[in-house]
């Protein structure tokens, strides 16, 4: 995905492009979105997404980070 990400701006010759990401893994609750107005028909809620929310904020630019309940799932690949 980073490398997709790095090509992206190459592509576009825009140096400020800087994307990091949160990943985590757990249960969530997927809804519709109960305000039309809102730019995506669908919510996700759960700790889960709260702690890759978290996970995300302390990711460098053009760096993944994962929690711990991924790295237990990704190990057994």
């Amino acid at each position: 995905m980073l490398e997709e990400i790095r090509d992206l701006r190459q592509a576009l010759q825009q140096r400020q492009l800087q994307i990091g990401v949160g990943i985590n893994t757990g249960e969530v609750i997927l809804q519709r979105s109960p305000d039309v107005s809102y730019r995506s028909r669908y919510q996700v809620l759960g700790e889960a997404v709260h702690i890759a929310d978290r996970i995300l904020k302390l990711a460098e630019p053009d760096t993944a980070l994962i929690s711990e309940a991924t790295q237990r799932q990704v190990e057994r690949l």
